[in-house]
């Protein structure tokens, strides 16, 4: 079966309308305040299993928040990924009780949510160590690994630039699989070389510090850039090295 959102959300809403507040649930995944969002829903869905995970804005700065989603040009821009900009509000601010902390907050929704269960029983789950323990090892072995990360995401473009005593730096790449696919070099270095073929021989590279950093100190790095480092150039680029 696919996914239910409302399962999910429409208890929650009605746990928020017995504190005072007039949340509803919009379209298959969004609880509104007032007509605006404060709380977006996810799921995933295994055999006879689901995974639900919700936010809630609660007195979240919202000008850092649509700073966060103004991405600049020095950022990614993704073809793969769609970003859908939302009105959004906080909860504090639809609160008759201004000076309730998030702590609070918290303690009475759950204790509403624990009204939407058969005799009002509630039994959170609480992880142990070996539990910790099982999710850093598939942390480790998955989730924190290039192959997760890049090796399977779709084609993107995005710019890694910087400033270093030597002189500005800035790449402007397209990945594939986790593999530049095409690169173009800028910056104020003094160069003697053809920028041109350190591009090519920089396709299909893996995107990755440690490969590059290895690529960067196996050429005459100096003819390309001048008094620009190795580690200086590779520090641009994500790294995946296990603390």
């Amino acid at each position: 079966k696919g996914p239910d959102f409302h399962r999910f959300t429409e208890p929650v809403a009605a746990a928020l309308q017995r504190m005072g507040l007039a949340a509803e649930v919009s379209g298959r995944n969004d609880i509104l305040l007032g007509g605006r969002k404060f709380s977006g829903n996810a799921q995933y869905v295994y055999r006879d299993r689901v995974l639900h995970h919700g936010s809630m804005l609660f007195s979240t700065d919202l000008e850092e928040l649509v700073r966060a989603l103004n991405v600049s040009t020095d950022k990614i821009a993704s073809k793969g990924v769609a970003s859908v900009r939302s009105r959004v509000t906080r909860i504090v601010d639809h609160l008759a009780d201004k000076a309730m902390t998030i702590e609070t907050f918290r303690d009475r929704l759950i204790g509403e949510l624990q009204k939407e269960f058969v005799g009002g029983t509630f039994i959170p789950y609480r992880t142990t160590r070996n539990d910790i323990e099982a999710i850093e090892a598939i942390a480790d072995q998955r989730f924190r690994s290039w192959e997760w990360t890049y090796g399977k995401s779709p084609r993107f473009s995005l710019t890694r630039k910087g400033r270093f005593p030597g002189g500005g730096v800035e790449f402007r790449l397209d990945v594939a699989n986790g593999l530049i696919r095409d690169v173009q070099v800028f910056g104020d270095f003094f160069s003697q070389d053809d920028l041109g073929e350190l591009e090519s021989r920089m396709n299909g590279l893996r995107f990755d510090q440690a490969q590059l950093r290895h690529f960067f100190s196996g050429i005459e790095l100096h003819r390309y850039f001048g008094a620009i480092s190795a580690d200086e150039l590779a520090s641009l680029f994500p790294s995946f090295d296990k603390p």
